[in-house]
């Protein structure tokens, strides 16, 4: 095996784990992006539940952990999109509208 057969592999095994990290991240993003999905939906439950929180005192605490989870969730979604490329746009676009 000749050194430039050598240079071609080892390129090769780089740019593969460069591929496995990307689709890994992409990945992790798109379960971010499912996760605000069904927050907003669970959202949208919950006001349709309003109802019930407010006649029974038994669906109260209820409602009031699904709406925590949903806070918790949002705090992780928030982090997460810092902390990566996720959600660059919108951070930018967030930015963009305070300046002005």
């Amino acid at each position: 095996m000749g050194p430039f057969t050598n240079r071609n592999r080892q390129l090769e095994i780089r740019l593969i784990i460069i591929l496995q990290v990307v689709k890994a991240q992409s990945d992790r993003d798109q379960s971010v992006s499912e996760l605000v999905v069904v927050m907003a939906k669970t959202c949208d439950v919950v006001c349709e539940a309003g109802g019930l929180k407010e006649r029974s005192e038994r669906h109260k605490p209820i409602i009031t952990q699904i709406l925590q989870q949903v806070v918790q969730c949002a705090y992780f979604v928030r982090d997460y999109s810092k902390e990566r490329s996720f959600g660059k746009l919108f951070h930018d676009q967030d930015d963009s509208e305070v300046a002005q």
